[in-house]
């Protein structure tokens, strides 16, 4: 709700309980004179435009522009003279200009500037010299956005310049600055100037800039960041000039990627001195140091003066990954590799020819094995398998043996002791197959398109079976399930009745559930989950409600996250189009009462804001996104408030954070500082129970064991998932390389330094908890430990036990 403050506790109140049976979630407030303007919806009407005097009385909605819980969602309030500029859309006429004077009556469409239901998305909103600027689309005569003038009447709302686009509006004494787009390339960005007029309007200069680049004021002129580099501009051609070069003629930045962790450590692929190498990092800069080089020799960030290491993978205390090397009597050829966190080896010279090698890819472990496709030829794509040896590393079957024939396996998914994926023999089409690392054991599972291939994809492993989207012309595309027998193998629920698909959405477990979104005609793509069962699978909340039965508005859940208990996802106000921003951020815990908006986010230039590249930690997401003060840099959301979590390129410039992964208490990522080019960085997080490797049994589904983020003082509630009416042990250790015992089971705590924490029995359906408190001792902050389970006596031979997975436990506050 709308809060307002002096600076004393006493002085801090609530305006208005603006909506009383839910959250108003005011936004996008604005100061103009003494009223606050802002978005906010209460119990009958969807966001709309409000404003307050700071008093309760003084708070009152006004305009009700889309009758009902629609809501017009109005942004961008600028205030010229006596009158507030803003945009909404009344659903009729799409995003436009609107403006108020603070009463009902005067709150009113300024124009329809781009005709009929599509929207002109005005931005970069600007008051300047009596008048409003501002960038905006148009479809008449031609198809353009460029720079538009408003008085506050229809006929006083003019396109100045079409300029392809117009965003960072910035006046600098009577003249306006802004950036527009130069060719087709959106990267390359033109300064304009402006004194208002289309004769006056003028490109100064074109740059390459990375989205999210500022323009700001200092001493009387224009700033620009180029790329890394600053300029300023005075309006002229010839006063447009960098003010430094910072970096020097050649920028380096070690861009890391492919992230893993293992042993307490995180490694990736960083480019160094000599070339494209592997490397670790505990965290701290002493502790971030190259591992191996691969292919030594003369720098440079491409193959092939680079072991350039790609998808790294956690086997029998190996990380086995594929990479390049002149040793030997073939090189440049990209093949699967082994290190043990000092040195490395090549498992296998798959494809002897020189130049191509058998790019190893999908390495998958599944048991005793890892499986991964690899070509022996540049045609023919297999199945494969290592048992983290030389000698034990093989082609599994030869799928589709017709000359250069590729059976091209994919969509890897470990089901207890099996691997399904899907592959094609070259006479069925892509289908769903199997493998127990034989070549017998390696067959279709069935033949699920007939005539037609199926083309499964998504798999994903729950309760024993795999749940996938496959195709067959009665049903079109929807959601299957199998447990690697053809018996077994079935439609789950025809979503969409008839032939029609209900969509191509991601599945992904969260405490428990099954999520996954679906297209159903009646109420469009949404949120849906299952159980595993017909009566089971169901929608969970209708997030955008409306639209017709022939085009019902869809909010088209994405970026699917589990963190916790919860599932994080973001979705569309745009019901339908080819233009559609998903900047909406939810939670969900399964129910309908428990699927809540957490946070709209508005527009930035002349874009909404999407959040990018959701990461759980515990049960929180981190994200990037962009906001007018910070630029494109790290944020977090905990369910219940959205905050900035790193700045690290400080002021409005962006560092872009991306490829997040979380270590053992920090969260890694890529980003630029402005000063060291593409680097790694860590951000510190404050809790983190984090699940590492898989469990085994000799049964599937495969036992597993979950806990919330432990906190000094509070409690820690653990999990485990296995056997009906089992007994088991919790043991407690130091975080140490994992130690493979065979069969598929690893231990993953130190096992020279461990303690017996609790027993337990786990009810009718294989489920137990159990609690601890976690003792209130400050140094104990940042540490991490490791927790797993065993449980027995079970059928898994030869150990008689089953183990779960690990969870890395580090403390926060």
């Amino acid at each position: 709700e709308l809060w307002k403050t002096d600076g004393t506790t006493a002085g801090t109140v609530k305006v208005k309980e603006i909506n009383s049976t839910g959250s108003s979630y005011p936004r996008y407030l604005t100061a103009v004179g003494g009223t606050l303007y802002f978005s906010a919806r209460d119990d009958t009407t969807g966001d709309e435009p409000w404003k307050s005097d700071g008093t309760e009385l003084g708070t009152v909605r006004i305009g009700d522009i889309v009758s009902g819980t629609g809501g017009s969602n109005p942004s961008q309030f600028t205030r010229v003279g006596p009158t507030v500029f803003f945009v909404a859309s009344d659903g009729t006429n799409g995003q436009e200009l609107w403006k108020t004077n603070g009463t009902a009556s005067s709150t009113v469409l300024v124009k329809d500037i781009a005709t009929g239901n599509s929207s002109s998305q005005p931005g970069s909103l600007l008051a300047h010299n009596g008048k409003l600027y501002f960038g905006a689309s148009w479809f008449a005569p031609s198809s353009a956005r460029g720079l538009w003038v408003s008085d506050g009447t229809a006929t006083g709302t003019v396109p100045i310049l079409a300029t392809n686009a117009c965003d960072q509006l910035t006046a600098v004494g009577s003249k306006l600055f802004f950036l527009g787009t130069g060719g087709y390339d959106p990267k390359y960005r033109t300064l304009y100037v402006s004194d208002g007029t289309t004769l006056g309007t003028l490109p100064l200069r074109d740059f390459l800039l990375p989205y999210g680049a500022r323009l700001g004021i200092a001493y009387g002129s224009l700033l620009l960041l180029d790329s890394d580099e600053p300029w300023k501009s005075d309006g002229t051609v010839a006063g447009t000039v960098q003010i430094t070069d910072i970096y020097g003629p050649t920028p380096n930045s070690s861009a890391p990627s492919d992230f893993v962790q293992f042993g307490g450590f995180t490694y990736f692929a960083a480019e160094g001195q000599t070339g494209r190498e592997l490397w670790r990092s505990d965290g701290t800069a002493a502790g971030t140091t190259l591992v191996w080089d691969m292919f030594p020799g003369n720098y440079s960030s491409t193959v092939p003066n680079s072991g350039d290491p790609k998808e790294m993978t956690v086997f029998k205390g190996k990380i086995v990954y594929s990479a390049v090397d002149n040793r030997g009597a073939t090189t440049n050829n990209r093949e699967v590799w082994a290190t043990d966190g000092t040195v490395a080896a090549k498992l296998a010279e798959i494809n002897p020819d020189t130049g191509f090698g058998s790019n190893p890819t999908r390495f998958t472990p599944v048991g005793n094995l890892l499986f991964f496709s690899a070509a022996n030829t540049p045609q023919n794509t297999e199945l494969w398998a290592t048992d983290g040896t030389a000698a034990g590393t093989f082609q599994v079957k030869d799928i589709d043996p017709r000359y250069q024939g590729s059976g091209d396996p994919r969509d890897f998914t470990a089901l207890g002791n099996l691997l399904l994926f899907t592959a094609d023999d070259g006479i069925n089409g892509r289908e769903l197959w199997k493998s127990d690392g034989t070549a017998s054991g390696t067959v279709m599972v069935t033949n699920i398109g007939g005539s037609t291939a199926s083309q499964p994809m998504e798999l994903t492993a729950y309760k024993g079976h795999v749940y996938f989207r496959a195709y067959d012309t009665t049903n079109g595309w929807e959601v299957w399930r199998s447990d690697g027998t053809a018996a077994g193998t079935s439609l789950l629920k025809d979503i969409n009745p008839g032939s029609g698909n209900s969509g191509q959405g991601e599945f992904v477990i969260a405490g428990g559930i099954l999520f996954f979104s679906a297209f159903q005609p009646v109420i469009g793509e949404e949120l849906w989950m299952t159980d595993g069962t017909v009566t089971g699978t169901v929608m969970v909340k209708d997030c955008l409600p409306g639209g017709t039965t022939t085009y019902p508005s869809s909010s088209s859940p994405r970026n699917l996250t589990a963190a916790g208990k919860f599932l994080y996802f973001t979705t569309t106000l745009q019901g339908s189009g080819s233009v559609r921003y998903w900047n909406l951020l939810w939670r969900s815990d399964g129910t309908t009462a428990g699927t809540v908006l957490l946070e709209q986010f508005g527009y930035v230039d002349n874009y909404l804001q999407q959040p990018r590249e959701l990461t759980a930690v515990g049960g929180s997401v981190y994200f990037q996104i962009a906001s007018d003060a910070y630029g494109f840099e790290l944020w977090k959301n905990d369910g219940t408030t959205t905050r900035i979590a790193e700045d690290t390129r400080p002021g409005p410039q962006s560092s872009s954070p991306s490829g997040m992964f979380l270590g053992a208490g920090t969260l890694f990522f890529i980003a630029n500082d402005g000063t060291t080019g593409i680097e790694l960085h860590g951000h510190p997080v404050e809790a983190v129970a984090a699940p590492v490797g898989i469990g085994c049994s000799a049964a599937h589904p495969l036992p597993t064991l979950a806990a919330n983020a432990p906190r000094l003082g509070k409690s820690l509630d653990l999990e485990i998932h296995g056997r009906p009416a089992t007994g088991g042990s919790l043991f407690l250790g130091l975080a140490a390389v994992p130690t493979p015992i065979g069969f598929g089971c690893t231990i993953y705590f130190d096992t020279s330094l461990y303690a017996l924490l609790a027993g337990f029995q786990t009810d009718a359906a294989g489920k137990a908890t159990l609690s601890y408190l976690v003792p209130n001792v400050p140094s104990s902050v940042g540490k991490t430990y490791v927790v797993q389970t065993i449980l027995s006596p079970t059928t898994n031979l030869p150990w008689g036990v089953d183990f779960t997975n690990g969870l890395y436990l580090t403390i926060g506050n």
